[in-house]
């Protein structure tokens, strides 16, 4: 199964499908990161609750557009990145990201 397509946004702790119009979201509702147990659990562990399920929100809203532009410029990074034994290699890196989105 596929992705709910984006773009997605993040008003609150809330992500929803669509863009914002006016500050509020146009699409239906398809993840949560702020319910109350995860803010029950983020002050267990002592976390910064409402900005942290903030950051994570515009994070996750955001997967569908990196996963776009990563996808994009993949084809051309294989000539930019010379390896060098012992480096990281960051083209399998992205192939993986993408291999794990999907």
């Amino acid at each position: 199964m596929k992705h709910t397509p984006g773009p997605w946004s993040a008003p609150s702790a809330g992500i929803y499908a669509g863009p914002m119009v006016d500050g509020y979201a146009t699409g239906p509702l398809i993840a949560s990161v702020g319910t109350r147990e995860v803010l029950k659990q983020m002050r267990k562990f002592k976390r910064n609750t409402l900005q942290e399920v903030d950051a994570n929100a515009r994070l996750i809203a955001a997967a569908p557009d990196l996963l776009a532009a990563l996808e994009a410029v993949l084809p051309y990074a294989i000539d930019i990145f010379t390896i060098r034994e012992g480096e990281i290699n960051i083209y399998a890196q992205a192939r993986a990201a993408i291999a794990k989105a999907k």
